[in-house]
C-alpha cells in the first residue's frame, strides 16, 4: 500500500479528513504556509525512513544521504517516490470531498489512463474504434460515385441524372436553378461535364420508404448523402433479415468489410418498396438469391467460405441492354473487399464475340482474371459489350490491349552454412 500503510490515508477516507498531524487540511493550493515547517516534516520522515529495516529504500546515488546516514543538503535531487507524492498532496488543493487517493496520489475520481502498445491511450484508442463499418462503408461507396474524370462531388452520371456528393439522386423539383425547380432525372439541359455551381442543393430533400431527409438538415452536402447511405443501410439489413427468404444467417454475424459490399449494393440498386413486391419487380440488391448466398457465406468462417458462393453476385451488373464494365467493376470492387487473397479479381476481359459452341452459344463472354492471367469466373450475357477495350484493370479502371507481364518471385536465398560444425 506504500504511503497509505503510514497512517496518512487509507482506502476508505476522504483527502477531507487527512493531514499529517490529524488537523484540518489547508485549502490554499499551491501550498502558502510556511514551508521551513514543511521541509522539515519532509525531512524528519526521510530520516525515519533511512534509519529503517530498508535503509536500500534509496539509491546509493541519491544526493540527499551520505552512506544512508546524515543529512549533506535540504530536499534536493532526487526524493522517493512515496515522499514525492506527499509533497504533491501537501501543497495541491484538497480533492472533492468523497474522492479517494490511490497510490499513485490520483483521485479515485479521475483514474490513470492506461497507455498500450501504440503509445495511445485507452480513450485515443476508442476513438479510434468507434470508426463505424457505416463510416468505412459511406467512403467505400461515395469513393466510386464520381465523376468521368473520377472527381467526387455534384456531376451528371452517364444516363443524364444529377447527381450530388455520394452519389445521391434528389427527390423530383427538390433542387433548383435560379429559384425554378428541377426535375434531376428528366427535362433539364445539364449533360456529363456540366458545370453544376448554379444550381442550388440547399433545399434538396431524399424520401426512402417514406422518410424524408433534408439537406436543410444538415451542415454539408456530404454529411446530408451520409445520412441517406445509413438510412438506406438499415433497410438492406431489413431486406436480408426479414424479406429474402435465402438468407439463412445473423446479420450481426457478418463482417464488417461484408456490411459494406451489401450497403453498396442496395446504394447502387435502390432498397425497394416496404413491401416486398413480385419477383420480376425486386429491384433491391439485398432481395436477390445471389445475394442471400452471399451473406449467408460471409456467416461463415473465412476458412470454410467458398469463392464460387462470394463472387456469384456480381453477375448482376446489366444495364438496360447492354453489360457494361464499369458496372461489372464496381461488382468486383466489392467483391474484393471480402475475397481470398488468392482469388483476387485483377483484371476484366470482355470478349467482343459471342460464343459460338456450347450452351452459351450467341451470348458475350465476360472473363474475371487473378493478377497472373487464370481466370476466376466467367459470365456469359446475351447484351453485348458497352466498350470495345477487351481488358480493364479493377482496382484503378487503366485499360489494356493486353494482359500485363507477370513478374515471377525471385527464390530468396539459402544458407547452406552448418553453423554448428564451424561454431565451436
Amino acid at each position: 500500500m506504500g504511503l497509505m500503510n503510514r497512517g496518512l490515508v487509507d482506502e476508505m477516507d476522504s483527502v477531507d479528513d487527512f493531514t499529517l498531524d490529524g488537523g484540518l487540511p489547508k485549502a490554499a493550493a499551491p501550498y502558502e504556509g510556511d514551508r521551513a515547517a514543511l521541509d522539515a516534516a519532509v525531512i524528519e520522515m526521510r530520516r525515519i525512513e533511512a534509519d529503517g529495516p530498508n535503509p536500500t529504500f534509496y539509491a546509493k546515488d541519491d544526493q540527499d544521504f551520505a552512506e544512508y546516514g546524515g543529512i549533506e543538503d535540504p530536499i534536493v535531487n532526487t526524493p522517493s517516490v512515496a515522499i514525492t507524492e506527499t509533497e504533491k498532496v501537501l501543497t495541491q488543493a484538497p480533492v472533492q470531498s468523497g474522492a479517494l487517493l490511490d497510490e499513485t496520489g490520483m483521485s479515485n475520481r479521475e483514474p490513470m489512463v492506461p497507455i498500450d502498445e501504440t503509445g495511445m491511450s485507452n480513450r485515443e484508442s476508442a476513438s479510434e474504434n468507434t470508426y463505424t463499418w457505416q463510416q468505412q462503408g459511406a467512403e467505400h461507396t461515395f469513393s466510386l460515385e464520381t465523376d468521368e474524370k473520377g472527381k467526387q462531388g455534384s456531376h451528371v452520371d452517364s444516363k443524364g441524372i444529377i447527381t450530388m456528393v455520394g452519389g445521391v439522386v434528389p427527390d423530383k423539383n427538390s433542387i433548383s436553378l435560379e429559384g425554378k425547380p428541377v426535375n434531376p432525372r428528366v427535362g433539364h439541359t445539364y449533360t456529363t461535364g456540366s458545370d453544376l455551381s448554379k444550381l442550388d442543393f440547399s433545399k434538396a430533400t431524399k424520401t426512402i420508404r417514406g422518410s424524408v431527409l433534408k439537406r436543410e438538415d444538415y451542415a454539408t452536402n456530404l454529411e446530408f448523402s451520409e445520412a441517406v447511405y445509413n438510412k438506406m443501410a438499415e433497410f438492406t439489413r431489413s431486406n436480408l433479415e426479414d424479406d429474402n427468404a435465402g438468407f439463412t444467417g445473423k446479420w450481426n454475424d457478418i463482417s464488417r468489410e461484408g456490411k459494406m459490399v451489401l450497403a453498396d449494393l442496395d446504394y447502387n440498386t435502390g432498397v425497394g418498396a416496404a413491401v416486398q413486391p413480385p419477383k420480376n419487380e425486386r429491384k433491391a440488391g439485398s432481395r436477390w438469391g445471389d445475394t442471400a448466398l452471399l451473406a449467408t457465406e460471409l456467416t461463415k468462417p473465412v476458412a470454410e467460405q467458398s469463392t464460387d458462393n462470394l463472387i456469384k453476385f456480381t453477375q448482376n451488373f446489366r444495364l438496360g441492354t447492354t453489360s457494361p464494365r464499369g458496372l461489372l467493376r464496381r461488382r468486383l470492387i466489392g467483391y474484393n473487399l471480402i475475397a481470398k487473397p488468392a482469388d483476387e479479381a485483377v483484371y476484366i476481359k470482355q470478349h467482343s464475340g459471342t460464343v459460338a459452341e456450347g450452351i452459351y452459344k450467341g451470348k458475350y463472354r465476360h472473363d474475371i482474371l487473378r493478377a497472373d492471367g487464370t481466370i476466376i469466373k466467367t459470365w456469359y450475357k446475351t447484351s453485348s459489350p458497352a466498350a470495345a477495350v477487351p481488358i480493364l484493370r479493377v482496382v484503378d479502371g487503366e485499360e489494356f490491349t493486353k494482359l500485363p507481364a507477370v513478374v515471377e518471385p525471385t527464390q530468396a536465398s539459402v544458407d547452406l552454412t552448418d553453423w554448428d560444425k564451424i561454431i565451436v
